[in-house]
């Protein structure tokens, strides 16, 4: 309905990456829709490891939660701290390019009726909002004529929509070369895999599962076929993963071929935290707010006396 604003306003692990945010860059538009598939491959393999009985790996590999709870593994602590002080310089650092559950956020705010504009009126296109967001959520205004042919965009769009379903395919036969990879996640078929091992002398130690399953007096064919099984789940799963990872790069590149005109500066719904950080340096909104022009007087004076074909 309203767009990220948990993520502005209850995530508490987005706050404290929030605190620390001092100088923030501007990141290429390139890197960022890169970095911005990693949520989306994280949201697939959280998923598959669900559906397989491997775990929950946000519980498990979430990098702020051992600091909240001042314990956990030494690999987490450092991870957690690594990211904040990489926030430093790249703003929210894991909330915009790892956390899975911005993923379906993001999803939502595209759909949302009353997500956040950053101009009560008419946009005057001074670009202090477009400077004052570390998240690069603010897209500008923007005109297609003269950039291409409306036949040559389509044409494009055509090729990539073929191109669609022929990615996904790639992606399905990609992910099925995974299973054993990614069903060494499962507990059961690493402690077959090690068991296995041990009794082809593959490995001289036992391991503390191992000595256990030794113990239980289990006969090890019963685990193997156990783990065989799951190891048929882990390369359907496979398949739907790269199937999905496919389908998602096809996406993103017919998303990045559709040029839509803007007018104003406008929030990008998906990649808009609703920080509202826009708002405190928005003229229009400070007279709308406070109803007088107060600092930004001279501003909007300047900026009503320039020719509207020569803004920025």
């Amino acid at each position: 309905l309203f767009g990220r604003t948990f993520c502005a306003g209850v995530c508490p692990l987005g706050a404290m990456q929030d605190i620390v945010v001092l100088n923030p860059l501007r990141l290429p538009p390139a890197l960022l829709h890169s970095l911005g598939m990693i949520p989306y491959l994280y949201l697939g393999l959280v998923v598959l490891y669900v559906f397989t009985g491997a775990g929950y790996m946000i519980c498990r590999y979430e990098p702020f939660v051992p600091l909240y709870r001042l314990s956990g593994s030494t690999g987490m602590l450092w991870t957690g701290a690594a990211f904040l002080v990489i926030g430093i310089w790249v703003a929210r650092p894991y909330c915009r390019f790892l956390c899975p559950y911005g993923v379906l956020l993001k999803w939502t705010s595209r759909f949302s009726r009353s997500h956040a504009a950053i101009t009560p009126a008419e946009c005057v296109r001074c670009r202090l909002c477009e400077n004052s967001c570390p998240f690069g959520a603010i897209l500008p205004p923007f005109s297609p004529e003269g950039e291409e042919s409306l036949s040559s965009g389509r044409s494009r769009l055509w090729k990539l929509l073929v191109a669609l379903p022929l990615l996904t395919l790639f992606g399905a036969l990609a992910g099925s070369l995974l299973e054993t990879p990614l069903s060494l996640a499962h507990p059961t078929v690493r402690l077959a895999d090690q068991v296995f091992r041990v009794d082809a002398g593959q490995a001289m130690e036992e391991t503390l599962p191992s000595e256990v399953f030794r113990e239980s007096e289990v006969p090890a064919s019963v685990l193997y076929n156990e783990a065989a099984d799951l190891k048929k789940s882990f390369g359907r799963g496979g398949i739907l993963l790269g199937a999905f990872t496919g389908l998602l790069f096809g996406s993103k590149l017919i998303g990045l071929s559709l040029r839509r005109r803007r007018e104003d500066y406008e929030p990008d719904r998906g990649t808009c935290l609703s920080c509202a950080r826009c708002f405190e340096t928005c003229p229009i909104d400070h007279v709308h707010r406070h109803g007088h022009p107060g600092e930004y007087a001279d501003l909007l004076a300047k900026l009503e006396t320039r020719d509207k074909d020569e803004r920025p």
